[in-house]
């Protein structure tokens, strides 16, 4: 009998009981400490977008959404991890999926915005740094774009 405990990993979308927590989680972990609405959350690639859920039962772990910005080409973005289970290899895992996904559908290249200490997660599954940092008009925080393309 194994003592391993089973996360889930699935596409959601605005009828999962998940797609709420996903959305408060969001604003939680990256705008309402910079006083914005719930709203941001739900920009202009929300609605097209395709939403994973990482689920430990009712509990959601992990997020993250790819949107479609180009002939094979998807963004990887607002990827987070619940306060708890961070640092436990949880964004790995759902990143490794997006990728799997975005690659199944015959993407060439991705892309997304990364806050600096993420950066290495992002090297760890084949993303590149290009281009300077900036800082976000909507945040005000540091990213810089990376990419990782297939081959």
């Amino acid at each position: 009998m194994s003592g391993d405990i089973q996360y889930t990993i699935q596409q959601i979308n605005s009828e999962s009981p998940l797609y709420p927590l996903a959305v408060d989680l969001r604003h939680r972990l990256f705008f309402r400490d910079l006083g914005l609405p719930k709203q941001v959350v739900l920009d202009q690639k929300e609605a097209a977008s395709l939403h994973y859920a990482m689920s430990l039962g009712e509990t959601l772990v992990a997020y993250g959404r790819l949107s479609e910005t180009g002939k094979l080409e998807m963004q990887v973005s607002q990827m987070v991890v619940a306060p708890n289970f961070q640092r436990l290899g949880h964004g790995e895992k759902l990143l490794k999926h997006l990728v799997e996904q975005a690659e199944a559908k015959g993407v060439k290249m991705l892309h997304l915005a990364a806050r600096l200490h993420a950066v290495p997660l992002y090297k760890k599954l084949g993303f590149k740094s290009v281009g300077e940092e900036y800082t976000s008009t909507l945040t005000n925080v540091v990213h810089i774009k990376m990419i990782r393309e297939v081959l």
